[in-house]
């Protein structure tokens, strides 16, 4: 009866074996991390409030008043400055929101009455 290794292997080889399945695991952790990062950092918004809108989010009334069709966020920059509008479905756009950003509603009639 030959005594080796539980593996079949050389104690030599196994270690040689775990200390290469480690380093791959390592490395594989870094290429992950690094992809998150890169991704993560890429993830600033950098669009404009025209390019944000989006025109189906928005039907205008009668009277020319606009209002949220469904759940929207508006993620834009303006002046380096990023910002954020969420409208939830039926809100109306005027009075403070309309005032928080004057150019929301000249945006929609310019970019929207268009399409329709």
């Amino acid at each position: 009866m030959k005594r080796g290794h539980p593996s079949g292997g050389s104690p030599a080889s196994t270690y040689g074996a775990t200390a290469e399945r480690r380093a791959v695991s390592a490395s594989g952790s870094f290429v992950l991390a690094l992809a998150l990062s890169l991704a993560l950092f890429g993830c600033g918004t950098k669009q404009s409030l025209d390019e944000a809108i989006q025109c189906d989010a928005f039907q205008r009334g009668p009277d020319g008043t606009w209002s949220a069709s469904k759940d929207v966020s508006l993620d834009y920059v303006r002046d380096g400055t990023q910002y954020q509008l969420n409208f939830s479905k039926g809100a109306a756009v005027k009075g403070n929101i309309a005032a928080q950003e004057p150019r929301l509603v000249p945006a929609l009639d310019t970019k929207c009455i268009a399409t329709r």
